[in-house]
């Protein structure tokens, strides 16, 4: 899938094996884990892995110059937000500028 991004690095406990029954629909942005890897979810699709949050950065959109959030080598962070944060970056974020995200 274009954008899917699968980052190494999960804990061992983390690591658990992809879903006897994948789900129908998984929802774009998902952050999910299987196979002691982590991926977030470019866009709604069928998936074996185990949901755990959500980002609501979107990681590929054609209409940009650069299509992929990230990129081999990058390394990403996960931080916690309340509700009221993650509607915000969800509802305002302008989904073709992506510099806000790269290198902190």
């Amino acid at each position: 899938m274009p954008g899917f991004p699968y980052l190494n690095g999960l804990p061992d406990i983390l690591s658990i094996p992809r879903k006897v029954t994948p789900s129908l629909q998984v929802k774009t942005g998902s952050v999910a884990i299987a196979a002691g890897t982590c991926g977030i979810y470019p866009q709604s699709s069928p998936g074996g892995w185990y949901v755990l949050g959500n980002c609501p950065v979107p990681l590929f959109n054609r209409e940009r110059e650069q299509p992929f959030l990230l990129s081999i080598n990058d390394q990403v962070e996960f931080y916690e937000v309340d509700q009221s944060i993650f509607e915000d970056l969800e509802q305002n974020l302008n989904p073709l500028d992506i510099n806000k995200f790269k290198n902190g």
